[in-house]
């Protein structure tokens, strides 16, 4: 098997999920820690025993930057209610601004396939931006 194909296969429950409207990430059997990216192996302890959880979608906007010429699309790092931090488009708010701090909620992630995959995006909750 491929590189490529193995890391499809580890990830593709991620994608598959999210795309059906659930985030679900890996969480170690071993030592209970929320895993992202999808792995092979907790980067904690290294167990390759890891299953597969609904997560919230709920976080805290930790970093974010904006990618000029690209609509100017802000990225940013979500540090969840899990604990654990992913990364994602971040939409900007009603006065069209976001802050590191800020509440943020998973709103949607598109269908991925072995040659196209989306990333998370995020919008701030209500009221929130600065």
């Amino acid at each position: 098997m491929h590189a490529e194909a193995a890391a499809w296969d580890v990830a593709a429950p991620f994608f598959e999920t999210a795309a059906a409207g659930k985030l679900m990430l890996q969480r170690c059997d071993a030592c209970s820690a929320i895993v992202y990216y999808p792995r092979l192996r907790c980067p904690a302890c290294l167990s390759a025993n890891l299953s597969w959880v609904d997560v919230s979608g709920e976080g805290t906007l930790y970093a974010y930057t904006t990618l000029k010429g690209i609509d100017d699309a802000l990225v940013g790092i979500i540090e969840l209610a899990e604990g654990v931090r992913v990364t994602g488009r971040v939409l900007p708010g009603d006065k069209g601004k976001v802050a590191v701090g800020d509440p943020v909620r998973w709103i949607a992630a598109a269908a991925a396939s072995e040659d196209s995959c989306q990333v998370l995006t995020f919008a701030p909750v209500g009221g929130s931006q600065r």
